[in-house]
């Protein structure tokens, strides 16, 4: 897989799955298309609004619901 630029959305993003950003607050969204230098157009879960956002400004983006290596114990 090649590497993304620094304007590049996340190479992790996939058409049709749902992340969760923080960002101000905690959103869920679902990505319906994948655009240029960091765009991707989402679906708020929230709202059931479309809207467009940029990977670039988001400081944090997860995987919903989170996929993550449990914590052993």
């Amino acid at each position: 897989m090649k590497p993304a630029s620094a304007g590049d959305a996340p190479p992790f993003l996939q058409v049709g799955k749902s992340y969760s950003i923080i960002y101000g607050g905690d959103y869920l969204f679902t990505v319906l298309e994948i655009g240029k230098e960091g765009w991707v157009k989402v679906v708020m879960r929230q709202r059931n609004q479309t809207a467009w956002i940029n990977t670039n400004a988001v400081p944090i983006i997860a995987p919903y619901p989170f996929e993550g290596v449990q914590n052993p114990r």
